[in-house]
């Protein structure tokens, strides 16, 4: 909080005022870095933050799994974003991404949003599809890290 305003994490940088409305805060079951909100509600707005220690319940070790030995890619850029580059060697629907790298499509998403920022995919609309590709810059990272 700075001065009078929240500032949240959100994409759109838009601002909205309290107009006199409670901030509840929610615990809720997600990522760790995941932060979801309402602002559209007339009484109140809420902010849902993930769950302190959540993850110990299912994992002994809940601290980021280090990249498999000898994946220099993975140790670059991160086991799921190593997993998406290589999904996309040949043009995909992000569903079908999604499903060979074994996580959701908003968590594909967030990859894919760092990904495109960086240069090494491009996101595309066909049809009613978003396909995804990797660029030459992800060819050539891809190659010379495997």
């Amino acid at each position: 909080m700075t001065d009078d305003r929240l500032l949240l994490p959100d994409p759109q940088n838009d601002t909205y005022a309290l107009d006199g409305r409670r901030i509840v805060l929610v615990p809720v079951v997600s990522g760790p870095r995941t932060c979801v909100f309402a602002l559209d509600r007339t009484d109140l707005v809420w902010i849902g933050y993930p769950l302190p220690g959540l993850g110990r319940l299912w994992h002994a070790d809940a601290g980021p799994r280090p990249a498999p030995d000898g994946d220099a890619l993975a140790l670059v850029v991160g086991d799921v974003r190593a997993r998406v580059l290589r999904a996309v060697a040949a043009p995909a629907a992000m569903g079908d991404v999604a499903a060979r790298v074994g996580c959701s499509p908003a968590n594909l998403t967030h990859h894919c949003v760092r990904l495109e920022q960086s240069g090494l995919i491009a996101r595309y609309r066909e049809g009613q599809y978003v396909r995804l590709g990797r660029t030459v810059r992800g060819d050539s990272l891809v190659e010379l890290l495997t």
